[in-house]
């Protein structure tokens, strides 16, 4: 059942310009590193189905991670290879792992909401 107003919603260890985010090692599959002492890392963030659909974020390739993707499901993750640039920045900004929150169950979690139509400014008195 969907609450009045709300077109999406989603879970996520944390949210665009919030904290919360981990740094972990990965490695993919088949792939070996290029310099096995260099370290691959990744932020690395819980989210629910649904998460980028919430959020407004396109998905270049691959598929988004499905209410399938449960904690005996087969691994699935997004990769955001931080294409994002900041000039401000010293270094490159590390690549983003998104992994089913089935998967990597976290204490506590953040809720973002789509609101359908135009939002409604409230005031308490």
């Amino acid at each position: 059942m969907a609450a009045p107003g709300v077109s999406a919603a989603a879970i996520a260890s944390s949210v665009p310009m919030g904290a919360g985010a981990g740094a972990y090692s990965f490695s993919i599959e088949g792939r070996p590193l290029s310099d096995p002492g260099l370290v691959q890392d990744a932020e690395t963030f819980a989210v629910s189905a649904g998460y980028f659909t919430t959020l407004g974020i396109p998905l270049k390739a691959g598929r988004l991670l499905q209410s399938g993707d449960g904690a005996s499901a087969p691994g699935a993750a997004v990769i955001s290879a931080g294409d994002v640039r900041n000039e401000a920045l010293a270094k490159e900004p590390y690549p983003q792992l998104y992994l089913p929150s089935a998967q990597m169950p976290m204490r506590s979690m953040y809720l973002a909401v789509r609101a359908a139509g135009v939002p409604v400014r409230r005031t308490t008195c």
